[in-house]
């Protein structure tokens, strides 16, 4: 999925913040959160409640299946 603009990553762009930013936010860590952005991992049901919830934006739209 390389050099694709993901849901999860145009939610946080939109939103004006960086990775480390969402991290911090988050306790996901930024290779983590960067791996995830980029479909290199699947997030846990956790993860995918937090970020929607950080980002504003319901979980289904950041993830779509």
């Amino acid at each position: 999925m390389r050099n694709r603009l993901t849901p999860l990553k145009k939610a946080r762009m939109l939103k004006g913040l960086n990775q480390y930013d969402v991290a911090c936010r988050t306790n996901i860590t930024q290779p983590r959160l960067s791996l995830i952005e980029n479909g290199y991992c699947e997030p846990k049901t956790e993860e995918k409640r937090i970020l929607a919830n950080i980002l504003g934006v319901p979980v289904e739209e950041l993830f779509p299946e």
